[in-house]
């Protein structure tokens, strides 16, 4: 009897074992495809970010990205990623792949045959998918190829008029000149066709190149070629018809003078046909895989193939693995690949990226070209988003975007930097600092006038302090808000040496339901020689937003702090301790905060668009001196003040009217959000850990004990 049960026992023993096996070998296959997955972390490494899911969602439909590398080759094998990184971009792509349903992930091994052959297919796909687009390439340089034959030919037939020509003019001396003229015309027109020709045929060469390994020829080259050639013959043409003059046709006999007029009236119809030829292959636009086989030309990419509404685009690897990421650590390469990754994607579901008009008051001195925001620029030019600069000292006139945007389908939103109104002449524009605020004021007047949308930047101006009026802040009134430019803030602090001035203010944004500031909640930003901002009396058709908030504690808005600002200027600082600081000044000075620094406003216009205004009251913040510096945190290297360039870019897509772009970003994530534990939680989960869980499973104990009673 003891052995049957015994029996019994092992029996349920193995059923019981074998189920357990079989129910974690289901949940390893269910999870293997759809594999769920919670992040717990506080630094929300192991989750996508609000922006990437808001990406992934508008894609229509099916969407795969093909990462293809030597990803087998051994390990430090130069210019291929470590192990390591490649781990991290491979797991955030596989994330995508599970959060949204038609992005697809390939990963493709180039140095295996079988993922050479796959590659291949990849590229083969590409060319036949956009084969009535590279058809219609083909068709337009076939036609300007019959064209600049045609002017060859036409060439070719005018040489022996012109030596019919030089033979039909009478003999002696003094047609010797003439005779040597018509004689060069012969020749000149034999060259310019054999050279038309011989262009012709490289360009149809070059047309029939294959470019990056995908069977599609190098159309644009070829385009470009054709359309230099037709121009320089048009050019050429040009000259010859000036040259057909009546003293060319003075002398001639009654037949070869028609003859040689025939060919001054034919000039003008063909060269017409040259510059329609020329016009439209300067019209046509890229294929999508022609600029995606260009970026695979110069080496391996990572290939975005979206649905046929939206086209193709391409990730370098230089881009998705910048140079030194088999040493990151901390998630900051995954952080970087999520950005890459998602701004591809926002390039394919918003083909009309903005045009951003930087406008400065600092006379002919480029402030793109100065690398004082690179890093913004290059973040946004990503995105396909355009910069052009608009000296305002130098041409008080908007500026003309045609070229940028020929069909006039983009956005476009204005960005004003504030001027040193303090400063003295100016060093490249022979402006002082208020005629410099002025012509930026009547800038910002042009713009405001126009409907455009508009981010400021406001510097301090000593205008005020003489009750003059600060021309740069003053557009600002239209939108029922003002400035307090006299009056900058400035923080006081207690330190072991004394009392220590400064004009930097770390914040936050405010919380509201208005999108950027859902964009860079909880980020900390860095603000310089804040402004005070106020709402005026009435515009009640305003929507007005307040958006960042001063609330430091000792700190207020100072009335003298030109000599602070020249100081900081001059010894290139941010504090200063010492006798002769400015301190608070009750009925002076602004004592009472917090202060309001930055607001957006919304107005509706008679023809029933809506103007944006993003105004914020300070200047430089996000240049590169204020959005690059990092710190340590828990040993992981973050942005200090990513709340900066996130606030910039949410508030560009924002004056653009693209909403649904705006969302957090993965720079977001790098900051941590959980707070120390106060003493008392960090007890009571003691506690809970040493004497909750025997507690627990003795509870369970007495019920299961009570159950089978």
């Amino acid at each position: 009897m003891n052995r049957s049960r015994r029996f019994r026992f092992g029996v349920r023993a193995g059923a019981i074992a074998l189920a357990a096996t079989l129910g974690c070998a289901g949940v390893i296959v269910a999870t293997s495809r759809e594999m769920p997955r919670w992040d717990v972390t506080a630094w929300g490494d192991q989750g996508l970010s609000a922006r990437a899911l808001r990406a992934l969602e508008r894609v229509p439909g099916p969407c795969r990205l093909v990462l293809a590398g030597p990803w087998s080759a051994p390990e430090g094998t130069p210019g291929v990623p470590g192990r390591a990184a490649q781990r991290e971009v491979f797991d955030l792509l596989r994330e995508m792949d599970r959060a949204h349903g038609p992005f697809a992930f390939t990963p493709v091994d180039t140095l295996s045959p079988e993922g050479q052959a796959t590659y291949m297919d990849v590229l083969k796909g590409l060319a036949a998918r956009d084969q009535a687009q590279v058809g219609a390439w083909q068709g337009a340089l076939d036609r300007a190829s019959l064209t600049l034959e045609e002017g060859a030919a036409a060439l070719g037939s005018w040489s022996p008029v012109f030596e019919q020509a030089r033979d039909a003019l009478p003999g002696g001396a003094d047609a010797d000149a003439a005779r040597k003229a018509f004689d060069m015309r012969a020749g000149v027109v034999r060259i310019l066709a054999s050279q038309a020709r011989q262009r012709r045929a490289e360009a149809r060469t070059r047309g029939e190149a294959q470019v990056g390994g995908v069977p599609v020829g190098a159309l644009d080259d070829a385009a470009g070629m054709l359309r230099a050639a037709l121009t320089r013959l048009d050019a050429d043409l040009a000259s010859l018809e000036g040259d057909l003059g009546a003293s060319a046709t003075g002398t001639l006999p009654g037949e070869a003078r028609a003859r040689v007029e025939a060919i001054a009236g034919a000039i003008g119809p063909l060269r017409e046909r040259m510059r329609l030829g020329a016009d439209e292959l300067a019209r046509l636009t890229r294929p999508d895989v022609l600029r995606v086989a260009r970026l695979l030309e110069r080496g391996p990419a990572a290939i975005i193939i979206g649905p046929p509404e939206l086209g193709l685009t391409a990730i370098s690897l230089d881009a998705l693995f910048p140079p030194g990421a088999e040493d990151v650590t901390g998630g900051s390469l995954r952080r970087h690949a999520e950005d890459v990754v998602t701004t591809a994607l926002g390039t394919l579901v918003n083909p009309d990226a903005p045009i951003v008009v930087l406008m400065h008051a600092e006379g002919s001195a480029s402030l793109l070209e100065s690398g004082a925001m690179n890093a913004m620029r290059a973040r946004l030019e990503l995105r396909r988003v355009t910069f052009v600069e608009w000296p305002v000292t130098q041409r008080p006139a908007m500026p003309v975007l045609s070229a940028a945007d020929p069909d006039g389908r983009r956005p476009v939103v204005y960005v004003a930097l504030g001027t040193d109104a303090s400063s003295g002449i100016g060093q490249d524009a022979g402006l002082s600092g208020p005629a410099r605020a002025a012509a930026l004021g009547r800038a910002l007047h042009l713009v405001v006038d126009a409907g455009k949308p508009l981010l400021v930047s406001l510097a301090p101006s000593p205008a005020p302090s003489w009750g003059g009026t600060d021309d740069a802040a003053a557009v600002l009134g239209d939108f029922g808000l003002r400035a307090d430019s006299g009056r900058p803030i400035l923080g006081l602090t207690q330190t072991p040496q004394g009392a220590q001035v400064d004009a930097t203010m770390r914040v936050q944004a405010l919380e509201g339901e208005h999108a950027v500031l859902g964009a860079v909640k909880g980020l900390p930003t860095v603000l310089r020689w804040c402004l005070p901002l106020s709402t005026l009396p009435g515009h009640d058709d305003v929507m007005r937003v307040p958006a960042i908030e001063v609330a430091r504690a000792g700190a207020w808005a100072e009335a003298e702090w030109l000599g602070l600002w020249r100081f900081f200027a001059q010894q290139r600082v941010e504090a200063a301790a010492g006798a002769g600081l400015p301190t608070p000044n009750e009925g002076v000075d602004d004592l009472r905060g917090p202060w309001t620094v930055a607001y957006f406003a919304e107005r509706r216009l008679r023809d029933g668009v809506n103007q944006r205004l993003v105004v914020v009251g300070a200047n430089g913040w996000f240049f590169d001196s204020q959005t690059l510096p990092s710190v340590t945190e828990d040993g992981r290297t973050v942005l200090a003040n990513p709340g900066n360039s996130e606030f910039f870019d949410a508030s560009i897509s924002w004056l653009a009217g693209q909403d649904d772009l705006i969302a957090p970003g993965p720079a977001a994530r790098a900051v941590a959000r959980v707070r120390p534990m106060s003493e008392g939680r960090q007890r009571l989960l003691g506690w809970l850990i040493i004497a909750g869980l025997p507690l627990a499973i003795l509870g369970l104990g007495v019920v299961v004990r009570v159950a089978r009673r």
